[in-house]
C-alpha cells in the first residue's frame, strides 16, 4: 500500500509536465531517481516519487520547455551534487 505522499508514475507524470517516458529516460540516467521506492531497483518494480521528486521534476519540465538541453540539466544537477 503506497504512503499518502507517494505518486505513482502515471501521476507524477501527470502533475510534473513530463511524459513517462522521460520520467523513465530520467530515472534510467540518474538525472532524477525515485525516492519512495522501498523495493530496490530492477525490472517490474514500481517506481514511487516523493512531493520532494514531484517539485524537482517540475523544476526540470520547466528549464526543458524553455530550451534547456537534458545534457546541460544534467551537468547542472552534477555540479550542485
Amino acid at each position: 500500500m503506497p504512503f499518502p505522499g507517494d505518486y505513482s508514475t502515471l501521476r507524477t507524470a501527470a502533475l510534473s509536465g513530463l511524459s513517462v517516458q522521460m520520467l523513465a529516460y530520467l530515472c534510467r540516467t540518474g538525472i532524477a531517481e525515485p525516492s519512495a521506492n522501498t523495493s530496490g531497483r530492477g525490472r517490474g518494480k514500481r517506481r514511487r516519487y516523493t512531493f520532494n521528486d514531484l517539485v524537482f521534476l517540475r523544476v526540470i519540465a520547466v528549464l526543458l520547455s524553455n530550451g534547456v538541453s537534458v545534457a546541460r540539466v544534467r551537468r547542472a544537477i552534477d555540479a550542485l551534487r
